[in-house]
């Protein structure tokens, strides 16, 4: 069966909603109370640090947008990672990157 033009077929019917739905939750917007939006900045930024075992030992401060990373990497790539991930997330206005390298 050959669909009308501009119909979609029943599977893209089915995964149309999905996708757009997936999307949506990318686009979330942040929180107005500044309090919070530093709370989702940090749960981003440890949330991509766990799937990266070489971050497991840094922790992250927000106030303001204005991140601080703390704690211990075993190299300086490691360090550099931790920080281009903070800052590659949204509302992120700057990073301080206090972390130790200390090579096992």
């Amino acid at each position: 069966m050959t669909p009308r033009p501009g119909l979609l077929p029943p599977s893209g019917r089915v995964l149309a909603p999905l996708l757009l739905a997936l999307a949506a939750c990318g686009a979330q917007a942040r929180s107005a109370d500044p309090v919070v939006r530093d709370q989702e900045i940090k749960r981003d930024i440890r949330w991509k640090y766990h799937s990266d075992a070489r971050l497991i030992d840094v922790t992250v401060d927000c106030s303001e947008g204005a991140v601080v990373l703390k704690g211990r990497v075993v190299t300086p790539e490691a360090k550099a990672d931790a920080e281009r991930i903070a800052l590659d997330v949204r509302s992120v206005r700057s990073v301080k990157n206090s972390i130790d390298v200390k090579p096992k």
